[in-house]
């Protein structure tokens, strides 16, 4: 997550989300890649409306993430796990069905959305 976005947690996005239908834009490495099939589920669960923003792979999205052309995206959490630590970017949850070892404190998608689980 940009750390312009207001939101800390996943409920906070997706209520933010709901608030403002189409304005928040997430990026992913293109169509049908993990990172989109994770947002895309995120969606199909919440109804929210996001803009989804292809790129050739996630590594443009994520330095577009850091900019703050794009609001969100799903990554692997050692990929973001370095841009969090130094406070580029804010993690909000991770996908798998429980915390990960790599970051115990990040909760899992499904503490907030009941069966939500996508690993790559």
């Amino acid at each position: 997550m940009n750390n312009s976005v207001a939101a800390t947690s996943a409920a906070e996005l997706i209520a933010l989300a709901k608030a403002k239908p189409g304005t928040l834009r997430y990026g992913s490495g293109g169509n049908g890649s993990p990172p989109h099939l994770a947002a895309e589920m995120l969606r199909s669960q919440t109804g929210i409306d996001l803009l989804h923003v292809p790129y050739k792979s996630i590594a443009p999205a994520l330095t577009e993430l850091v900019a703050g052309q794009i609001q969100m995206a799903f990554s692997v959490v050692s990929t973001v796990l370095p841009l969090t630590k130094t406070g580029k970017l804010r993690a909000l949850a991770v996908t798998s069905a429980r915390r990960t070892p790599l970051a115990p404190d990040l909760p899992a998608l499904a503490e907030t959305l009941s069966g939500y689980q996508l690993t790559g």
